[in-house]
């Protein structure tokens, strides 16, 4: 049997929203009274600067700034991924592009964490082909047919090292710090639409 092409698929942000978690997690570390309010800071900041660091911790330098907390310690929980439920339509956008690909995610992890996170993608993708878990993505992205992630800079690395990948991002509203190196077509958060381009992009490639 033909080996089919590998799609590689981005975890936090892209397909489940941890981010949102960490926000819970913040909330009830400094505002204990009132926890919804690392929610409301983090759309404050949004609606004034358009986008939101990907480290959170920076929209809490005044709390923080007389404290020892470390706020990126929520990533190190042994259990983080074990209440989270995937983004609406990835899991059977997924399992239909698995008819056609590979579908082999690839994520960094922190901690302790990656059992977590392993037994959430068996639980809800059992019909993946593999977990790779590491910061460098690109020097796992040679020879893969396409990667979809949200950070620009690591897309922009993977083409460096397989020029031949298709780079689709899943747009957020986290800030990059470069600008795609790739011409960028917007497919929408919705994975039903993503699913079609990635189809469509096989077709004619």
């Amino acid at each position: 049997m033909k080996n089919k092409p590998t799609l590689g698929i981005d975890v936090d942000l892209t397909v489940v929203d941890t981010d949102l978690m960490w926000l819970d997690y913040i909330g009830e570390l400094l505002y204990p009274n009132n926890p919804g309010e690392a929610h409301v800071k983090a759309y404050l900041w949004k609606k004034k600067h358009r986008n939101v660091p990907y480290n959170l911790s920076e929209l809490f330098s005044d709390e923080l700034q007389a404290s020892t907390m470390d706020l990126k310690q929520f990533w190190r929980s042994e259990t983080l991924y074990d209440v989270v439920e995937p983004k609406e339509g990835v899991v059977e956008a997924l399992r239909e592009l698995s008819e056609t690909f590979d579908i082999v995610f690839c994520s960094a992890h922190k901690g302790w964490h990656a059992r977590s996170k392993f037994y959430f993608l068996d639980k809800w993708f059992p019909f993946h082909s593999g977990v790779i878990l590491t910061k460098e993505k690109w020097k796992a992205c040679g020879g893969w047919w396409g990667i979809i992630d949200d950070r620009v800079d690591i897309l922009n690395k993977c083409i460096e090292e397989n020029p031949k990948i298709n780079a689709i991002q899943y747009p957020t509203h986290y800030s990059q710090d470069q600008s795609p190196n790739w011409m960028i077509q917007d497919c929408g958060k919705d994975w039903t639409t993503i699913a079609e381009q990635v189809k469509l992009r096989q077709l004619i490639s």
